[in-house]
């Protein structure tokens, strides 16, 4: 892929970073911490006659662990005398953590090269937002806060120590063929899910107590009475149920055009009596976004703690479940927004969006609950109003996730 890679104990390698993307709108993004290196079999060589060898060359796993001279990764870091020596087989998959005790004893930035990494990665999902933000404002539902994905980033480093990035992955392999990928991906599985907010259903026990306890209650008794509702109801039906008309056989007159035609007739006029409450969505939901774009427009052209003092109901909603998510993120770690987000507006394609603007200024105003301390009454009431409502919901109702 590129003419001078940087080498591991002279063998080609790339890097497989995980990214979780909890929102377009605004635009969420994590990294994990950990990840995989993904080391050729063959030592490299630039010599025009071994291009045939793809082992030497590809650094794909799906080609390389057939190869007689894979080393599987046991899950443990390598013994100081086995870096050593120079001669000692080298595994074939590494971790994150492995890589940056390589880049240390070798005197290298490991936390330069992902400086650069994350920038890649940010830019990256720009330039895809507009088109995923668009398909999302065409839906009809709120998807806002019910998706999320992990993305497998593949990205190969060169001898000046530069990231090249060389595909998205949306559908990353999770398949776990040692005790290295178990543990990585497994915690990744873990973590996003967490971070989402996906509760395990965990059944009461005698000594939970407190108004969770009483929600928990109900919402069972809720399903006992559906479940005994559900078993009494073919019989009360059956009896209400028409009859199914016998089959028609071969020589039965067929239905006639005229009910054909009054058929088609009816449809139509279905659909001609949708027309006006569409428009009347299309004209609502157009009149919504103009507004939010004003608002976005003001918040914009305040500093930073002013924009937060400016924040209604619905901006403290936005910011404080980035917040609340974060704060459950484990080794997923949040880089975008921050508080440098400024930096890559000139890469959003259009006007930044409510929701954006929202959390870049949150960010550049220092984010967190210590903000809280020196904002304005009616913004703290604001906050407060938010947070009442988010805590009831909690107590009533279980979050609900899709994978897209």
């Amino acid at each position: 892929y590129i003419a001078e890679p940087l080498l591991l104990g002279g063998f080609k390698f790339d890097l497989r970073i995980y990214v979780v993307v909890t929102s377009f709108d605004p635009l969420k993004v994590y990294l994990n911490t950990e990840g995989l290196v993904r080391l050729a079999t063959a030592k490299y060589s630039s010599d025009f006659d071994t291009l045939n060898n793809r082992t030497m060359h590809l650094t794909n796993y799906s080609i390389n662990k057939h190869s007689e001279n894979f080393v599987p990764n046991k899950g443990q870091h390598r013994r100081q005398e086995e870096e050593d020596d120079s001669d000692g087989d080298v595994p074939s998959k590494w971790c994150f953590g492995e890589l940056r005790e390589y880049f240390a004893k070798a005197k290298m930035n490991f936390d330069g090269l992902f400086e650069q990494i994350v920038d890649l990665i940010i830019k990256t999902l720009i330039s895809v937002e507009p088109s995923i933000r668009a398909a999302s404002n065409r839906s009809d539902a709120d998807i806002s806060g019910r998706c999320f994905e992990i993305y497998g980033f593949d990205v190969m480093v060169d001898q000046s120590m530069r990231p090249w990035l060389l595909e998205v992955n949306i559908y990353p392999s999770l398949r776990t063929d040692s005790p290295l990928d178990r543990r990585i991906k497994t915690e990744l599985v873990a973590d996003t899910l967490t971070l989402v907010g996906i509760h395990p259903s965990v059944p009461p026990t005698n000594a939970t107590k407190g108004p969770e306890a009483q929600d928990t209650q109900e919402a069972q008794q809720a399903q006992a009475a559906a479940a005994q509702a559900a078993q009494a109801r073919p019989s009360s039906l059956w009896a209400q149920r028409p009859v199914r008309p016998a089959r028609r056989t071969f020589g039965q007159e067929r239905r006639s055009p005229q009910s054909h035609r009054s058929g088609v007739q009816q449809r139509a006029e279905e659909r001609q009596e949708q027309q006006p409450q569409q428009q009347q969505h299309q004209q609502q939901q157009q009149q919504r976004l103009k507004q939010r774009q004003e608002a976005a427009r003001h918040l914009a052209s305040l500093t930073p703690r002013a924009a937060v003092e400016a924040f209604d109901e619905h901006a403290w909603a936005i910011a404080l479940d980035a917040h609340e998510e974060g704060l459950r993120g484990g080794a997923l770690k949040r880089i975008f927004p921050s508080v440098d987000a400024g930096k890559y507006l000139q890469f959003f394609e259009g006007e930044e969006s409510f929701a954006n603007v929202v959390l870049r200024k949150w960010h550049e105003a220092g984010g967190g609950d210590d903000i809280l301390h020196n904002c304005s009454t009616n913004s703290r009431m604001a906050y407060h109003n938010v947070k009442s409502a988010a805590s009831h919901l909690l107590r009533t109702s279980r979050p609900h996730q899709q994978v897209l």
